[in-house]
């Protein structure tokens, strides 16, 4: 029995079989509308215009709902034959005998109304038990096979419509690669050296892959992988019997390039409760690779699919809301191929995702630092590979996790590209896999490690992260100065002194001096580096002394420099961390602000500087004493550095100036800590070389002080005590160069301290 409901179907029914086993197949077409179709007592709905259903046999049921692959039977016997003006019929029809209908009363007079397809979601249970949902799908997918011609990227020959269920036409001529991926893909991981092992079947890179109707397709190939997957243009969606994989049915949604060239596809294995998969197939970028200027790329979660925060797990800050947008920004530099120690294409992402106020708040920070290469091994193919340091507080009462990357390449198809799209490498996939050396791929995991608990992880994981081209900000790389930076660094740091004792303290500028924070930029090579050196305010913790990025030598992903706004720099290679002097090893990273969207919540009646020179961000990370227990964590700890006035500079200044800017602090309420913020203003007589400080409104109090001159600085520094709210602590800084003026902006450090609460963070300020 089939019905229709305000709709259209073609329904074509045909006899099989000899006088002794007739029997006869319908197969029911939706046009418009919406059908069901009924047999051996189970009914289907179709509720997509052309999708079908077939009924081989009156006592079974029909099959599932699944795409028309060509014109529907009947819709032939609807057409005339060739060269037959009357469309079959015994007599033409004359206007005459049209009017005498009065159809046009009915309906064919009537405007037009657009008809669109619905969503992919849903639509369908999946198949029944012992059905194979790819058994008709020719082998394509082809797992360590590299005799696949690429050749065939050369040409493109299909028609393709438009988004919203509008049929894709073969594209025979695109090899499609890719890798898929179903949880778990790694097993045997070795935490020392984050290396795991592949699983069969789960995690597999191929290619051959081929656009049949508005299906993505492939395999089964000889060791059984496979997948026959709906696609679109832009982002959809589809449900449980509409696609499968080796493992059976899926459901799932997913992203597809404007030209088709590349398509992501996060999957749920209905048949193994929803246990997440995924897959990426593209045709690979073959033409001259950028070599000057920035590119910017928005990145989005994708294996497993359950975090909001690129690179993120879900259990450990994926879910934090107030990140910002998440872009990757890449500076490019034709040395790709020839490995000279500077002058790298580089690329950062990073996301400072800080969600509530106070007590309730939880923070996060990731950071990706990536360098662009290929080699002879490769055939000169561009690969990005990099790392993801990262540091979570999953609450304001929590102590400070470690959640490091493992690794961060892109993925390669079985042919080894990494770059997808048919005008420029628009999309990549970024894993958690890494580079040896500059070449060799290795698979890898990333773990999660408390810092109570620092002898095993507490959670190993692998994730991807795929991209779509964004237009770059009017602003990006604008300036790109090559200069030195100094300034402070100062907030609160938790130690580890023994297994079951973690006390906070203040951080500070070693020896007060803002060369103690040194960041070099260098416009030329894409690079920076950096020194900062710390100490304990009580003087009772270690001090730290912490080189980032490499000054010179290989890079191997340490630094990127986009602009004076935007880079970013992690622990070094080529120098060695002090921990109270003794030798130490580090995991830490220093980003400037750019990453950083407040909410509004937490920017309620900040007035932040705009400073032209003067940059100011956070570090997150660990320092650790070799061979002991002892380990330093730093989380959203806040910098600020700039072009710092010498003494040569305000010793002959006279006059007065007034600077208004922020303030960005670590608070311990308690038991509890979290990041804030507030205003900063300064007023200063430089015949006088004294002046005031105001701290306000942060966390809902404000502070106050006199400051002078230091003693040899020829003005050039400021030193003084502030108070407030039944506390009191100290501040420090220096006058540094604006847009119009050797001493337009400030930097500076602060903490102050009362009963049950501390307080510690950096100011920014500049001349209105």
């Amino acid at each position: 029995m089939i019905g229709i409901r305000g709709g259209i179907g073609i329904i074509t029914v045909r006899e099989v079989g000899g006088q002794a086993n007739a029997g006869v197949v319908t197969t029911a077409q939706l046009a418009f509308g919406t059908m069901t179709v009924q047999s051996g007592g189970v009914t289907r709905a179709i509720n997509i215009p052309g999708f079908e259903v077939v009924a081989e046999n009156p006592r079974q049921a029909p099959s599932q709902p699944a795409r028309a692959e060509g014109k529907a039977e009947g819709l032939a016997g609807l057409e005339g034959a060739g060269g037959d003006s009357r469309g079959g019929a015994p007599e033409a029809p004359t206007n005459e005998d049209v009017s005498d209908t009065q159809i046009s009363n009915l309906g064919s007079k009537l405007q037009p109304q657009t008809i669109i397809s619905a969503p992919f979601a849903g639509i369908a249970p999946p198949p029944p038990p012992g059905k194979d949902p790819l058994a008709t799908q020719k082998t394509l997918f082809v797992a360590g096979d590299s005799t696949i011609d690429a050749q065939r990227n050369a040409t493109l020959d299909a028609t393709v419509g438009t988004e919203g269920g509008v049929r894709l036409t073969s594209i025979n001529n695109f090899f499609y690669g890719g890798r898929f991926l179903s949880q778990t893909p790694f097993t045997a991981f070795d935490f020392t050296t984050a290396r795991t092992t592949r699983v069969a079947l789960r995690n597999v890179n191929g290619g051959g892959a081929q656009i049949s109707g508005n299906f993505l397709t492939a395999g089964p190939d000889a060791d059984g992988t496979s997948f026959k997957l709906p696609v679109e243009r832009g982002n959809f969606a589809f449900g449980g019997g509409d696609g499968g994989t080796q493992f059976g049915a899926v459901s799932g949604v997913g992203f597809g390039a404007p030209d088709l060239s590349f398509f992501y596809l996060n999957l749920r294995e209905t048949q193994f409760n929803n246990n997440p998969s995924s897959l990426f197939a593209g045709v690979a970028f073959s033409g001259l690779f950028p070599t000057a200027g920035v590119r910017v790329h928005d990145l989005f979660p994708g294996f497993p699919g359950e975090t909001s925060i690129p690179m993120l797990p879900l259990a450990f800050g994926g879910n934090f809301a107030g990140g910002p947008i998440p872009l990757l920004y890449s500076a490019n530099s034709p040395n790709l191929t020839n490995f000279p120690d500077d002058g790298r294409s580089v690329a950062i992402y990073g996301s400072i995702a800080i969600d509530g106020v106070g007590i309730n708040q939880r923070s996060a920070q990731v950071v990706y630092i990536g360098t662009y290469f290929g080699d002879a091994a490769s055939d000169n193919k561009i690969m990005l590979s990099g790392y993801s340091p990262r540091s979570v507080r999953a609450s304001a009462s929590g102590l400070p996790i470690r959640v490091d990357g493992g690794g961060g390449a892109t993925s390669r198809d079985i042919l080894g590209n990494s770059f997808f799209g048919t005008g420029a490498p628009d999309h990549f996939v970024i894993s958690s896999d890494f580079t040896s050396g500059d070449s060799v791929l290795l698979d890898a995991a990333g773990f999660v490690q408390a810092l109570d608990n620092t002898a095993t992880p507490a959670l190993v994981f692998f994730q991807e992260t795929y991209s779509r081209p964004a237009p770059v900000p009017s602003a990006v790389a604008v300036l790109r100065s090559s200069q030195t930076l100094n300034g402070y660094v100062s907030g609160l740091v938790t130690a580890k002194t023994s297994l079951s004792t973690f006390p906070v303290y203040i951080a500070q500028n070693l020896n007060a001096t803002p060369n103690s924070l040194e960041i070099v930029t260098n416009a030329g090579t894409n690079r920076l580096y950096a020194t900062f050196k710390t100490e304990d305010a009580s003087a009772t913790q270690a001090s730290l002394i912490v080189p980032l990025g490499n000054p010179s030598g290989v890079g191997r992903s340490r630094q990127a420099f986009i602009d004076d706004d935007i880079f970013g720099v992690r622990d070094s290679t080529s120098s060695t961390p002090t921990f109270g002097g003794a030798a130490g090893t580090s995991s830490i990273v220093l980003v400037t602000s750019a990453f950083t969207k407040l909410s509004s919540s937490l920017a309620n009646g900040v007035g932040f500087c705009t400073c032209e020179h003067t940059k100011w961000g956070f570090i997150s990370g660990e320092v650790r004493k070799d061979a002991s227990v002892q380990r330093h964590r730093f989380h959203l700890v806040p910098w600020v550095a700039g072009r710092v006035s010498g003494p040569a500079i305000t010793a002959a200044l006279t006059g007065t100036a007034s600077y208004s800017g922020h303030v960005a602090a670590n608070i311990k309420a308690g038991a509890n800590q979290y990041v804030a913020f507030g205003n900063y203003d300064q007023s200063w007589n430089f015949g006088t070389r004294s002046g005031s400080a105001t701290i306000s409104n942060l966390d809902g109090a404000t502070y106050t002080g006199s400051i002078a001159g230091v003693t040899g600085a020829q003005g050039s520094e400021f030193v003084g005590s502030i108070s407030g709210a039944g506390r009191s602590g100290s501040l420090r800084g220096a006058f540094m160069q604006g847009a119009n003026s050797n001493v337009g902006e400030i930097g500076a450090e602060f903490n102050v301290a009362g009963t049950g609460y501390t307080a510690a963070g950096v100011a920014i300020a500049k001349q209105p």
